[in-house]
């Protein structure tokens, strides 16, 4: 099934992709439902509506480009992003001396891992399976013989 390019339908379609991918990355992870809901909805609310947010964002900007460069920008914003939330949930070095925030940090780390790469597999899925290429826009003159001679006068019968 294809869609019509437009960049909510891109970005809708990409996060649901990646948010299934999350889902089974967890239940392969935890195997327990109470633990795979709150961790997909965790991941889903710190590192993936951002990201959605990018891509809906940029893909206004991009609307009217070419399939792959929309694409390709996609997945750029997804590495930004991805890169700019590492900053807010991993702290600094010094802090990292206290056990808990040291696990704290490696399951952020991990969840980021586990978003970035479906993230990244979602968009990929997105543009090459999901989304439909935009057809080529032809002159109005593609499909039609122009006459160049001239056009002959309309005599009207006068009554």
């Amino acid at each position: 099934m294809r869609f019509k390019p437009s960049p909510l339908v891109e970005a809708s379609a990409s996060f649901a992709i990646a948010f299934l991918i999350v889902i089974a990355w967890l239940f392969f992870d935890r195997s327990i439902a109470a633990d795979v809901i709150v961790g997909a909805s965790n991941i889903a609310f710190i590192f993936m509506f951002p990201i959605f947010t990018g891509w809906a964002l940029v893909g206004l900007l991009v609307r009217d480009r070419s399939h792959w460069f929309r694409a390709i920008a996609n997945l750029a914003v997804t590495l930004v992003m991805s890169f700019g939330i590492s900053f807010l949930v991993i702290p600094p070095d010094a802090q990292l001396t206290d056990p808990k925030v040291a696990a704290m940090t490696e399951q952020n780390i991990r969840a980021l891992i586990v978003a970035l790469l479906a993230n990244l597999i979602a968009g990929a899925l997105t543009y090459l399976f999901f989304i439909a290429q935009a057809k080529d826009k032809k002159n109005s003159t593609a499909y039609r013989v122009i006459n160049t001679a001239p056009s002959a006068p309309n005599k009207r019968k006068k009554k």
